[in-house]
């Protein structure tokens, strides 16, 4: 009887130990993954504001380059300097010097410089024509507007000329390197005398 209940016992030990063993293995495992997903959300936030981060730092950049575009005080320094041309007021110099700034940054050209281009060019009159048949602010020659597809009235339009003019300069640029040699195949199209044209260019560029 007595080898009975000591058995009976044993067993029952051996069923609780068996249980509580269960029981750990399961506390343990749900432990594990409580930590595990813990640590997967932890990873998963930090990622998330890492990529938040890189975003603002990118919208801030982009802030900057916009206002880099349309710079208050750049575009009524400018527009002031335009005063000087009687015929210019006060709207329209401004609405040049924003479209100066605007596609000179686009196309990584100092607005200044596109200024003196424009006031040597055609003293700001939008709808000058030289006796070679260039037109508009930058005198654009009318064979660029097949290239940018566009009609020989759009380079009498001050955005469409300003453009243009700007996107011909960037490349001259680009091949020839130095201002001086770009300023005189900008200007060779019309069968000006270069040298006297870069002088001119050069001359008001350094005034500003």
């Amino acid at each position: 009887m007595n080898e009975k209940v000591r058995n009976i016992g044993t067993q029952a030990l051996l069923t609780a130990f068996g249980f509580a063993l269960v029981v750990f293995v399961s506390l343990a495992a749900i432990l594990v993954y409580q930590n595990f997903e813990l640590a997967r959300r932890i990873d998963s936030v930090i990622q998330t504001q890492a990529q938040i981060r890189a975003e603002l730092h990118e919208l801030q950049r982009e802030v900057a380059r916009l206002n880099s575009f349309f710079s208050p005080e750049g575009i009524k320094k400018m527009s002031l300097k335009m005063k000087r041309f009687d015929h210019l007021n006060d709207g329209k110099a401004n609405y040049y010097a924003a479209l100066i700034y605007a596609f000179s940054k686009q196309h990584e050209l100092d607005p200044y410089l596109v200024y003196s281009i424009i006031h040597i060019e055609s003293s700001f009159v939008s709808t000058a024509v030289s006796p070679k048949g260039a037109r508009g602010l930058m005198q654009v020659m009318p064979s660029w507007s097949a290239t940018f597809n566009i009609s020989l009235d759009d380079l009498f339009h001050p955005a469409t000329n300003i453009r243009v003019g700007t996107a011909i300069l960037r490349d001259e640029l680009k091949r020839r390197r130095t201002v001086q040699k770009a300023l005189a195949a900008y200007n060779a199209g019309k069968g000006d005398g270069t040298g006297q044209y870069v002088k001119k260019v050069m001359g008001v560029y350094k005034k500003l």
